[in-house]
């Protein structure tokens, strides 16, 4: 299975759990096929975007066939998000509750000498979708202050940088509102 096939999986996965996902309280739903117990082997609406981008970066390369597949994906999508609106945007509120927290303490523990200037492409994923996750909830100021004074605090402790993530996902991710993926943890003596 290919890189691509394996993505278009995962997503028509996610999309086929995501009606039963979005009427549960559950945040981190198991997908029948594939839960290996990781966050990221779970339907979030987070990492449903998140798949949605790695696709949507690397479409150029698509045969027919390809391409054809994800356009019915993203059909189904759209046409999700127009019936389940009011559970998008109160499951998404709540991811954003939960990736902040997890955010945050990364940020602390950073700051605290705690963290591995190693881990920070792979933490940065939280920040990353709390952003996708911000363009389909209607209160954005409700979370804008702990996300602001978590932001501050991450620019005391990086430096510009390359885009940390695999290059072919840049143009996903331009740097003024992903600024966080052109930075690095400075460097401690």
């Amino acid at each position: 299975m290919t890189p691509t096939d394996s993505l278009l999986s995962s997503l028509n996965e996610m999309l086929a759990e995501l009606e039963p996902y979005l009427l549960s309280p559950t945040l981190f739903w198991p997908i029948k096929s594939r839960d290996s117990g990781i966050p990221q082997d779970r339907l979030t609406l987070g990492n449903l975007l998140l798949c949605l981008d790695q696709l949507s970066a690397i479409r150029d390369s698509w045969d027919l066939q390809t391409e054809v597949g994800f356009r019915k994906s993203e059909l189904l999508w759209e046409h999700e998000q127009e019936k389940w609106k009011s559970s998008i945007r109160k499951k998404a509120s709540q991811e954003i509750g939960s990736r902040l927290n997890l955010w945050r303490a990364y940020v602390m523990d950073l700051d605290d000498g705690q963290a591995a200037n190693f881990d920070y492409h792979h933490e940065v994923r939280n920040r990353v979708i709390i952003e996708r996750l911000l363009e389909f909830i209607s209160d954005r100021e409700t979370w804008e202050k702990d996300l602001n004074s978590v932001d501050r605090l991450l620019q005391s402790l990086v430096v510009q940088s390359e885009f940390v993530w695999t290059e072919h996902l840049q143009p996903m991710y331009p740097s003024q509102a992903y600024w966080f993926l052109y930075r690095i943890p400075r460097k401690r003596d």
